[in-house]
């Protein structure tokens, strides 16, 4: 059941922003492996594992997976890696405390999709829902340790309810052992150590900690009255291919503390709105939030570039709508590139945009510009 509300859940809004040139639907899980880790921990327990990639010998960043109580690694994004890309060593991290300080958008966002689809949830599921949730093969590392000592008493004491579990789960890998061959045997034995770390906690540890249906507390639960929050977002685009983002404030409305594009409220029209009438007020908006936040009076022609929706996390309300408008423009040194976005908090809306802009031409104009400057100073 995680895997599949993952990849729902999974978008250029909750990818690295250091991948984000790399993702597309095709390959969903590429930039996931942070934020899917701290969410999977939180909703299954154990720790945070991080190893080096390289790609072509060479360092590219690092790769985040999850340990689970009795031991067993457990990589839900191992699939986003292409030939010559691999992962090196296994290093256990001390998760932070509170919000990440990278990707905190992301995070939020996937946790907030997850957190919510699973409190509507019908029961926790039994082995067989699970393993429709899990990977083939070769998507989960085999890199794994022995139960614990106490975990034999541990299961023990849950008596015959625990044995009527485990019966079901030894009949659900049997069953798909047979249908898919001895090969299967990893991922199943991900599987047993999914299911028994949410369902058997150990002696002493909070039993909540380990279910698979989070209370609703978790996640801010919005007035369904309330309107959503529509924003129009103004998307400068050097001819260099540097993109104009800012930093927001750390007490901002909507994404505090992040670097994203300038963005003001539409307010609620008090009567139905033409097609062109409504690009008119988000244009309008768009150019204010230049003015406002950038100090750019742009009189230039700004066109449609991406509208959608996505989950307000803090749960004023429902959801926030958006418009993003782009425009050309001369930022000279105020702009930023590509390698500029791994060390960036970049916020998700921004996110969207930019990738929004490398899908829309055959090769990121950003990406060439970085492209370009390196082979000039070579």
């Amino acid at each position: 059941m995680l895997l599949p509300l993952l990849r729902r859940s999974w978008g250029p809004e909750t990818c690295d922003p250091s991948d984000l040139a790399d993702w597309h639907p095709g390959n969903p899980s590429r930039g996931q492996g942070g934020p899917t880790a701290l969410v999977v921990r939180e909703v299954l327990g154990g720790d945070l594992i991080r190893g080096r990639v390289t790609a072509g010998g060479e360092p590219a960043g690092d790769h985040w997976w999850n340990r689970l109580p009795d031991g067993t690694d457990l990589d839900l994004t191992r699939d986003q890696f292409r030939p010559g890309e691999l992962v090196l060593g296994a290093e256990l991290v001390c998760p932070p405390e509170g919000p990440p300080t990278r990707c905190r958008g992301q995070h939020a966002i996937l946790r907030h999709r997850v957190l919510t689809a699973l409190s509507r949830a019908a029961p926790a599921p039994g082995p067989s829902a699970l393993a429709a949730g899990f990977p083939r093969p070769g998507l989960v590392p085999s890199q794994r340790s022995g139960h614990p000592a106490s975990e034999p008493s541990a299961l023990a004491s849950h008596g015959a309810t625990e044995v009527s579990a485990r019966s079901s789960l030894r009949a659900a890998e049997a069953s798909a052992l047979a249908s898919h061959g001895a090969a299967e045997a990893s991922t199943r034995s991900s599987l047993r150590a999914a299911e028994a770390s949410a369902r058997y906690p150990r002696p002493g540890l909070d039993p909540s900690a380990r279910s698979l249906r989070p209370t609703l507390a978790q996640v801010p639960v919005p007035d369904p009255s309330t309107p959503p929050l529509r924003l129009a977002l103004a998307l400068l685009v050097d001819p260099g291919g540097a993109v104009l983002l800012r930093r927001r404030s750390p007490t901002a409305f909507f994404e505090p503390g992040q670097w994203a594009l300038p963005a003001a409220r539409l307010q609620p029209a008090s009567e139905p709105l033409t097609d062109t009438a409504r690009r008119g007020l988000a244009e309008e908006a768009a150019r204010r939030a230049l003015a406002e936040e950038a100090g750019i009076e742009f009189t230039a022609r700004l066109h449609h570039h991406w509208n959608g929706t996505l989950p307000d996390v803090t749960g004023r309300t429902p959801r926030v709508e958006l418009t993003i408008l782009a425009g050309a423009y001369d930022l000279g040194d105020s702009g930023i590139l590509a390698d500029d976005l791994s060390a960036t908090d970049l916020a998700p809306t921004a996110a969207v945009a930019l990738q929004a802009l490398i899908r829309s031409s055959r090769a990121s104009p950003v990406r060439a510009e970085t492209a370009a400057r390196r082979a000039g100073s070579a």
